[in-house]
């Protein structure tokens, strides 16, 4: 018993503590239980930082009676923050917070909140704050908005800051405090735009959609709209302005319909208090060319309801379509969401039309709107290619792509020019399309 702190830093010692702890060793007398409890508890704040030590540590936590408690809590006493930063001492604390979190909580917070920028920005620490502030009383939510309000906006910014800055949105909308973050809220979304371009800030802003108040989650849109090609056709961008239409889409708050109808009036082109049938093609094109862009472009097509489907059909349907090389994407979307029956064409990559409209070519040959061509109702199935190697082969893409789903059909020379992959159901298709890796046959990259 009076090696019990050097035992601990050992392996072996150590797991033969932690039996004696969990009551399985068979050595474990009640008397050596106390003495190696008293003995560990006497040793806490050291033993903390050791690989070993800590495990031991752990062990002890959840056995200890509330005056154990009071002593571990006086040993940890001054060494909070220190031991919260240390890679082994904050798993000691996470385990404190977890066991009597009542008890532990407070006192923890009043030493982390006197250092919270090191513990925020900390891979260890920021764990620690988010367990502290999950354990908070209501009454010292105030004192902790307080204390990270002037460091907030670089803390969204930062890697583990964003984690921690979270946490205390999800803590607040648990306890119906979110008022109290109003300062914060206010200045997240006047930056949204900036911060939904960041790597990690716009982790920030799907926090708020998914858990502010309606006012803030229309301030967020409202901002996000000004610039809407620019955060559309960024990677975590194209992400919060998914999110936004999903939020917007599932509530039947006024103020969030309105302002997703707006969200997608500015996505199809319109411009900003400006008529309905004044169109920015341009802005749509430079989204839908873009790898993350399109599938916002898809979602609304997909989520559209009421007047925005109107203005998805004027936009794609009987207006100029889109082009790029996404295209054939957008299409089956439109054909999924408007019916199979659609043959209105999306326009090429210069503007040229992709086949012939059904009322055209009802006029060319009154049969043809009676009769489609049997390709027509596999076209939602299909996902056009571009770039394949020289000497491709039938079987080299049908192997590729099996991967997704079932091909039915691969045609590397099509009557129109075109090469695509046919699929048995639309899941595969959109397996495809989803996939944020570059598909690559035979060793080269090739457009899907």
């Amino acid at each position: 018993l009076e090696g019990v702190g050097r035992h601990a830093r050992q392996q072996a010692g150590c797991e033969f503590l932690q039996g004696v702890l969990a009551g399985t060793s068979e050595e474990a007398s009640p008397d050596a239980f106390l003495a190696v409890v008293g003995a560990l508890v006497e040793q806490f704040a050291d033993l903390s930082y050791d690989s070993y030590g800590s495990q031991a540590l752990q062990a002890l936590v959840p056995v200890a009676d509330a005056d154990q408690q009071e002593l571990i809590l006086e040993r940890m006493k001054g060494q909070v923050v220190q031991l919260s930063n240390d890679k082994h001492g904050c798993r000691v604390v996470q385990k404190v917070l977890q066991t009597f979190p009542e008890r532990a909580s407070v006192q923890l917070a009043e030493e982390l909140l006197d250092d919270v920028q090191t513990c925020i920005e900390s891979p260890h620490g920021n764990r620690v704050m988010q367990l502290c502030i999950d354990s908070l009383p209501p009454d010292y939510l105030a004192l902790l908005v307080a204390a990270i309000d002037d460091k907030a906006d670089a803390a969204v910014r930062h890697q583990y800051g964003t984690r921690v800055m979270q946490r205390v949105v999800q803590c607040c909308r648990r306890h119906d405090e979110l008022d109290k973050l109003e300062p914060l809220l206010d200045r997240l979304a006047n930056d949204a735009p900036a911060l939904a371009k960041d790597k990690f800030g716009h982790y920030m802003l799907l926090c708020v959609l998914e858990n502010g108040r309606p006012e803030d989650r229309s301030r967020i849109i409202e901002a996000l709209r000004k610039d809407i090609v620019q955060v559309a056709t960024c990677k975590s961008g194209a992400s919060v302005v998914d999110k936004s239409i999903e939020v917007a889409t599932a509530s039947d708050e006024s103020l969030l319909v309105g302002e997703r109808r707006l969200l997608v009036r500015a996505l199809l082109g319109h411009t900003e208090g400006g008529e309905e049938d004044s169109v920015d093609i341009s802005a749509t094109d430079r989204i839908a060319e873009d790898a993350f862009g399109h599938r916002t472009l898809v979602n609304i097509i997909k989520l559209c309801t009421g007047s925005d489907r109107e203005m998805v059909r004027q936009r794609f349907v009987a207006g100029p379509g889109v082009g790029g090389r996404h295209r054939h994407v957008i299409q089956a979307a439109l054909q999924e969401s408007f019916g199979r029956g659609l043959h209105k064409p999306v326009a090429g990559l210069n503007g040229e039309a992709d086949g012939a409209d059904v009322g055209e070519a009802a006029q060319d040959d009154p049969k043809a709107a009676e009769d489609p061509a049997p390709d027509d109702a596999d076209d939602g199935h299909r996902v056009y290619l571009g770039g394949l190697p020289p000497r491709c082969s039938r079987g080299e893409v049908t192997d590729y792509f099996s991967t997704f789903g079932e091909v039915k059909d691969v045609s590397l020379e099509g009557p129109d020019g075109h090469q695509w992959v046919t699929f048995a159901d639309t899941a595969a298709v959109e397996a495809v399309c989803s996939q944020s890796e570059d598909h690559r046959i035979s060793g080269r990259v090739i457009d899907v």
